[in-house]
C-alpha cells in the first residue's frame, strides 16, 4: 500500500512539474514582443473593402496605431473586427503580418499586435537581366531597368527618389504602383511592385531603350 501511494505521489509530482514548465514556456513565448517594422514605416494595408496606406505611428502591448489611413476612392470603410494584412517595405523585399482592427477613430487605425511577422524576399524570384537598358518612367521622370522580377526591379538614372517613397513605375502601357526599398550611391534604386507583374508580357521587340 505504501509503495502504491509512493508511486502515485511521484506521478503527481511529475505531472505538476510538467504543468509548471509548460505554463512558463507558454507565458514567455506568448509575451515575447514582436518587433515588426520600425516606427514611421510606410505601410500598405489590405482591408476587406480594398487597399489603404498609412504610417506606423505607435507600437504597444495592447495595440499598434496606423495613420493617417488613406483608402482608395470608392473603397468600403474599414470596420472594427475586420481581419487585415499589413505590408511594410524592407531591403530586397517586404515584411507582412495579419491582424485585426480594434479601433478606427478619424484617420487613425488601431490593430492588435501581430503574433507573427513574415518576410518576402524579392531576390527569391527569377530576374530578367535581358531587359537591362529599357527606358521606363518613374513618377514622370526618366529611368532605366537594370533587372526586373515579378515583385520588383532595380532602376538606374534616378533623381529625387527617397527610401520608402511610394511611386509609379510605367513600362510601356503598364502602370505599376511601387515602393522604393533602397537608394544606392550609384543613383540606382530598388523598388517593389504593389501587385505581382507577369514578366512574360514584356517582349524584347517592343522594348524602348535608354
Amino acid at each position: 500500500m505504501n509503495e502504491w501511494a509512493k508511486e502515485i505521489g511521484e506521478m503527481s509530482a511529475l505531472f505538476a512539474l510538467s504543468a509548471f514548465v509548460a505554463y512558463f514556456y507558454t507565458f514567455f513565448t506568448k509575451s515575447k514582443p514582436i518587433s515588426g517594422p520600425p516606427l514611421r514605416s510606410r505601410l500598405r494595408v489590405r482591408l476587406p473593402g480594398g487597399m489603404a496606406r498609412g504610417a506606423l505611428l505607435a507600437k504597444g502591448p495592447f495595440g499598434w496605431e496606423i495613420g493617417p489611413v488613406l483608402q482608395r476612392h470608392g473603397s468600403a470603410k474599414a470596420m472594427i473586427g475586420d481581419s487585415i494584412i499589413v505590408e511594410a517595405p524592407i531591403r530586397n523585399g517586404v515584411t507582412l503580418f495579419r491582424s485585426t482592427i480594434t479601433s478606427f477613430e478619424g484617420t487613425t487605425l488601431t490593430i492588435e499586435p501581430p503574433q507573427r511577422v513574415f518576410s518576402k524576399n524579392r531576390r527569391e524570384h527569377f530576374r530578367r537581366t535581358d531587359l537591362e537598358g529599357w527606358e521606363v518612367s518613374l513618377d514622370g521622370g526618366a529611368a532605366c531597368i537594370v533587372d526586373l522580377s515579378t515583385h520588383g526591379a532595380r532602376l538606374s538614372q534616378l533623381e529625387n527618389v527617397e527610401k520608402s517613397q511610394r511611386v509609379e513605375v510605367v513600362i510601356g502601357k503598364l502602370v505599376l504602383p511601387s515602393w522604393v526599398l533602397e537608394v544606392c550611391s550609384d543613383h540606382s534604386a530598388r523598388v517593389m511592385f504593389e501587385e505581382p507583374l507577369d514578366v512574360s508580357v514584356l517582349k524584347m521587340k517592343t522594348a524602348p531603350s535608354c
